[in-house]
């Protein structure tokens, strides 16, 4: 009689704890869904916030150069090498 109680117990220990895990599982699935989304979107973040990092560096490089600034400063600021002449367009 002892014997048989215990396996019944056993079996209902068991089948508790199959019934548990499911719930839990089933519970969890959407919440495991969204934080799979997020991280699929924080990496997409991630790729174009390094993307971007890689194009300001190399846009600083170009910044830096001697070819950029004299390029600006003819173009902007209007000014000239020593030496050379400027020619204006009169228009009619």
């Amino acid at each position: 009689m002892k014997k048989r109680l215990w396996g019944i117990l056993f079996r209902l220990i068991v089948l508790c704890f199959i019934f548990y895990v499911t719930y839990v599982m089933t519970v969890q699935q959407p919440i495991m869904q969204a934080k799979t989304k997020q991280l699929n979107e924080m990496k997409t973040l991630l790729e174009e916030a390094q993307q971007k990092n890689l194009d300001l560096r190399e846009q600083l490089l170009l910044v830096e150069s001697d070819a950029y600034v004299e390029k600006v400063a003819r173009e902007r600021l209007g000014l000239i090498m020593p030496g050379e002449k400027i020619f204006i367009e009169l228009k009619d």
